[in-house]
């Protein structure tokens, strides 16, 4: 019961009505006091109360100055199972609301239902309410608080002890072994001094320590793109079982995920072998999508970053060959003029002394500009960045990540980035032309004019190179 109550509360709560006065009869004294206290706590909470302190102080003085008692009477009241009066108070309130006592039958049928509850939750507070509810919906008096609290670390041990066999089944010995690998090169924990050497000299040599997979990725880079997809290939060569735990709810698997990751390397080893396996299975699981999921934002948030710097340079150069023909149309109208004041004129000795031939050039250059050259422009950077500083990084991750949607509108990006991936690491600037390559749905109709290109002999080829930027 909450230990705080205003007067509105009071009143619409603990009220004693005339039914309820009836019931209290000529009870005298602590015994008036103590049962009315009982009643209305019972009304409440559809439980008794374990002890005399949870009920607040505020509610016996409003209870005692409505049966005209002193409240300081509420300590005289006898309490407890051995206390004659107390049970048979208990009893009155049970017949009076059409409770029951708890029986051993009761007892199994709430076994059973936190059997099936532990299955999505250990949250004791919600376990507990929940139960309480089951019993008022039953009508049956609640075990005591620390009966039921036995109750369900029963249920949730059981429950665990479930997991850890059920996993432990299922992992082979080779992960076993490659697990119990990385704990012997888990780094001191209490130890933070030459970590971030360490960490560049685990890159270089491409073997990774338990800590090391743990820890939080750099600044967006290719060096942190190289190193995540290094964590993938690491937590993928412990061959943990696909799907092993997804019968597990999200609250659950971080129940397990954050108990392996903050115990130490000796309480790690001192638990039994499917403790051990199961806790470090659930973290390496978790951690494979956490990587893969760093992974795909890290490809987004690198394309998006080169992709903008190509565009910001395009048009920085675009502006300089403005900026290069000043006055465009004041020269275009001293030229127009001179053709038509000497119509008969030789364009070196009439136009020339005019608009020098640079600058006619120049305008002629800006006025020709059409926009598949500034698309074309943008795309040569991009590609120049990608070919130059992230290619490799690129080819890595799309390699070492599965790609699926069950949603047929991205079906055409699956199946372009599988032919992506079929073509890996080859020079080949065009797709075959036998390919069927995904345009629909991929290429966006803005730049299909710059990634599909039509050769000498009019067959149109796909850029294999630029697509992969799409």
């Amino acid at each position: 019961m909450k230990r705080n109550w205003n007067e509105d509360e009071l009143l619409e709560h603990f009220v004693v009505v005339p039914i309820e006065r009836k019931l209290i009869g000529n009870k005298t004294g602590a015994s008036r006091l103590g049962f009315a206290v009982l009643l209305k706590y019972f009304q409440q909470e559809a439980r008794f109360p374990s002890k005399k302190q949870d009920i607040p102080k505020v509610v016996v003085e409003f209870m005692a100055q409505q049966l005209g008692v002193a409240s300081a009477l509420f300590e005289e009241y006898r309490w407890g199972a051995d206390e004659r009066n107390f049970t048979y108070h208990r009893k009155q309130i049970r017949e009076f609301f059409g409770f029951r006592e708890l029986t051993a039958k009761d007892n199994e049928l709430l076994t059973e239902w936190l059997h099936g509850q532990v299955q999505f939750t250990h949250d004791i507070d919600y376990l507990k309410n929940q139960s309480y509810s089951l019993f008022r919906k039953w009508k049956v008096e609640p075990p005591s608080i620390g009966s039921l609290n036995r109750m369900i670390d029963s249920a949730i041990d059981t429950f665990e002890k479930n997991l850890y066999q059920s996993t432990y089944h299922q992992l082979s010995p080779r992960t076993c072994s490659r697990l119990d690998a990385l704990l012997e090169s888990h780094v001191d924990e209490h130890s933070e001094e030459g970590f971030e050497e360490e960490f560049h000299e685990k890159m270089e040599s491409d073997i990774l320590t338990f800590r090391h997979l743990l820890s939080s990725p750099r600044k967006p880079s290719v060096s942190t793109m190289e190193m995540e997809v290094q964590k993938l290939l690491a937590i993928k060569h412990l061959h943990i079982p696909p799907g092993l735990f997804h019968h597990l709810t999200p609250k659950l698997v971080k129940k397990y995920r954050l108990r392996a990751a903050t115990e130490t390397v000796t309480e790690m080893r001192a638990h039994p072998a499917p403790i051990r396996y199961t806790l470090l299975a659930i973290l390496f699981s978790h951690r494979h999508g956490e990587v893969i999921d760093y992974l795909a934002d890290l490809l987004d948030e690198i394309t998006l970053k080169f992709g903008n710097k190509a565009k910001y340079t395009t048009r920085k150069e675009a502006v300089k060959e403005l900026e290069r023909v000043q006055g465009k149309n004041k020269h275009i109208v001293n030229l127009l003029k001179a053709t038509v004041d000497y119509p008969e004129g030789v364009i070196q000795d009439t136009l020339f002394p005019i608009v020098s031939p640079s600058t006619i050039q120049n305008i002629i250059k800006d006025m020709t500009k059409n926009n598949r050259e500034y698309k074309e422009k943008i795309y040569t950077k991009m590609h120049a960045s990608y070919r130059g500083y992230y290619r490799h990084a690129f080819s890595n991750i799309l390699m070492n990540l599965t790609f699926r949607s069950n949603n047929k509108f991205h079906q055409p990006v699956i199946e372009a980035i599988q032919l992506i991936r079929e073509y890996g690491e080859s020079g080949q600037r065009y797709f075959a032309a036998g390919d069927e390559v995904p345009i629909e749905g991929v290429i966006q109709p803005k730049w299909k004019d710059v990634i599909i290109e039509t050769d000498s002999k009019g067959i149109e080829r796909v850029n294999r190179s630029i697509m992969k930027l799409q």
